[in-house]
C-alpha cells in the first residue's frame, strides 16, 4: 500500500467517525429540543387546566375534555393533581384527587409503567403512590415480576406503594427482591408499613437474613413500638453483639425502664458501644443504683465519658456529683469531661 492511499483510507475513517459525531449531535440536538417543546406545552396546559380541574375538586364541575386528552395533556393533568393533593388539606379533597385520578389516568398510568424510558416509569411509580392507588396493586406486583432489568429505584418505590397500600405478599415481595437492598434501605420501607404487616415481620423474624433483622430492630425504635419492648428484651441476651447493641439502642428510643440488675451489667460490659447505649437509657432512669458505676468517669471511649457526665448531671444532686469528680478525680480525662458539662449546664 503506497502512502497516498494510506492518507486515503486514513481520511476516509476519520470522515466516517466525524459523520457519525455529527448524526449522534444533531439526534442530541433533535431530542433535546423536542422534549424542551414539550415541556412547553405542558405547562402551557397546565395553567390552562388549573381553573377547571380546581372547580371540579371544590364544586364537583365537570371537565369536559378530561377524556379526550393526548399524552401531554394527561401529563399536565396528573401533575397538576399531585400539585393540588401535595397543596390542599382535607380529606374529602384528598379523596376526590383519588376518585379522579382512578378513574381518568389508571390506564395511562399502567400503559407508563412498561414504558421504556425509565424516567417514565419513575414518574408512574410515584403518581400511583401519591393518589394511593391501591386498586393497581395487580398491575404493580405484575409489574416487579415481569420488568427483567429492575432498577433498584423502581424496585423500592413499587415495594413502597405495595407496603402504603396494604398488601398482604409483602414479606414475600421482599425475600424475591431482584435487587441486594442495604440495610437503610430496608429500615425506609420498614417504616411504611402498617401495624398488621410490622407484626407480621417479628413474627417471621428468626427467618429472615441478617440485614432484615437489623433493619428491623431499628426500626421498633424509630416508630417507638412499645408493644415489641419485650421482644427487643430478648434480643438483649442474644449471643451476636450487633444484635445486642440495636437492641438496647432501639430500647433507649423507646425510653423503655430496663430492670436495674440487667442494666448495671451493661453499664459493666467490656463492650464500649453496650455501655454507652446502658448509660443512655440510665440517663432517663435516673436511679441511684447507677451512679456508682457512673461515677469514676474514667472510660476508654470520649463517647460513653461524655454520655456518663450527662447521665450523672440528669441524677440528684447531678451537678454536685460532677464538682466533686472535677476537683477530686485522679483521672484528668475524668476532671476535664465533669468540668466541660458544668459549663454546659451553666450555660443552659
Amino acid at each position: 500500500m503506497t502512502f497516498n492511499q494510506e492518507i486515503f483510507y486514513l481520511s476516509l475513517v476519520l470522515f466516517s467517525f466525524l459523520s457519525i459525531l455529527f448524526v449522534i449531535f444533531g439526534y442530541l440536538i433533535f431530542t433535546k429540543t423536542r422534549e424542551n417543546k414539550n415541556l412547553a406545552k405542558i405547562e402551557q396546559y397546565k395553567e390552562q387546566y388549573q381553573l377547571p380541574l380546581f372547580y371540579y375538586l371544590k364544586e364537583g364541575k365537570p371537565i369536559r375534555e378530561i377524556d379526550e386528552l393526548d399524552s401531554l395533556q394527561r401529563v399536565a393533568f396528573i401533575e397538576l393533581l399531585a400539585s393540588f393533593s401535595k397543596t390542599f388539606d382535607g380529606k374529602e379533597i384528598h379523596h376526590q384527587i383519588q376518585l379522579f385520578a382512578k378513574d381518568h389516568f389508571t390506564s395511562f398510568l399502567r400503559s407508563q409503567l412498561f414504558h421504556r424510558r425509565w424516567s417514565y416509569r419513575m414518574n408512574a411509580l410515584y403518581w400511583i403512590e401519591e393518589f394511593r392507588m391501591n386498586h393497581m396493586q395487580s398491575s404493580l406486583i405484575h409489574f416487579l415480576t415481569n420488568t427483567k432489568k429492575l432498577s433498584k429505584g423502581e424496585e423500592i418505590q413499587a415495594l413502597k406503594t405495595l407496603i402504603l397500600s396494604g398488601n398482604s405478599t409483602v414479606i414475600e415481595r421482599l425475600y424475591s427482591s431482584q435487587n441486594e437492598l442495604s440495610e437503610f434501605e430496608y429500615s425506609m420501607l420498614f417504616q411504611s408499613l402498617n401495624d398488621i404487616q410490622f407484626n407480621e415481620f417479628i413474627t417471621a423474624y428468626k427467618d429472615l437474613p441478617e440485614v432484615m433483622k437489623f433493619a428491623i430492630i431499628d426500626s421498633i425504635g424509630v416508630r417507638r413500638e412499645t408493644n415489641f419492648v419485650h421482644f427487643l428484651e430478648e434480643l438483649t441476651s442474644h449471643e451476636q453483639k450487633e444484635i445486642r447493641i440495636r437492641s438496647l439502642k432501639a430500647l433507649a428510643s423507646i425510653e423503655h425502664f430496663v430492670e436495674v440488675s440487667r442494666l448495671i451489667a451493661f453499664l459493666e460490659s467490656p463492650l464500649w458501644e453496650e455501655r454507652l447505649m446502658a448509660i443512655k437509657i440510665s440517663e432517663y432512669m435516673r436511679k441511684e443504683e447507677f451512679i456508682p458505676p457512673l461515677l469514676p468517669m474514667k472510660d476508654s471511649s470520649y463517647y460513653v465519658r461524655s454520655q456518663a457526665a450527662q447521665a450523672l448531671l440528669r441524677m440528684k444532686n447531678g451537678r454536685e456529683l460532677l464538682k466533686m469528680i472535677s476537683l477530686t478525680s485522679d483521672d484528668a480525662y475524668a476532671r476535664d469531661m465533669a468540668g466541660l458539662w458544668l459549663e454546659r449546664s451553666s450555660l443552659a
